[in-house]
């Protein structure tokens, strides 16, 4: 995910700016990897929502964390934690994440 953002958005600008044979237009392919960044994310977050809501199960992410410049990041690693412990429990496995655990805000499913 991280890598593709970059990519998305430091290719143009720099083949935009350092390379005289591009076109200016260029330089805008940058919100290309902004917005797929963001709808990816968005998606992914209906995802994890609707399968805990599907289980009973309370929704474990705020659909505005992903439009708040860092916050964006926290919900990036509270989806892929939440999906994988939503699936571990499907199959009946026990999975702890030390990491997550750690940091309540990336593991609590108590937020509003």
């Amino acid at each position: 995910m991280f890598s593709a953002f970059c990519l998305g958005i430091a290719v143009p600008q720099a083949l935009w700016l350092f390379d005289p044979d591009v076109p200016g237009w260029f330089g805008w392919f940058s919100l290309v990897g902004v917005v797929w960044i963001y709808i990816v994310q968005f998606k992914l977050y209906r995802t994890v929502n609707e399968l805990y809501r599907q289980a009973g199960m309370k929704e474990p992410l705020v659909v505005w964390w992903i439009f708040i410049p860092g916050l964006n990041l926290i919900v990036g690693l509270r989806q892929i934690h939440f999906l994988s412990q939503f699936w571990a429990k499907e199959q009946g496995i026990a999975v702890k994440d030390a990491f997550a655990e750690k940091i309540h805000l990336l593991s609590a499913n108590s937020f509003p």
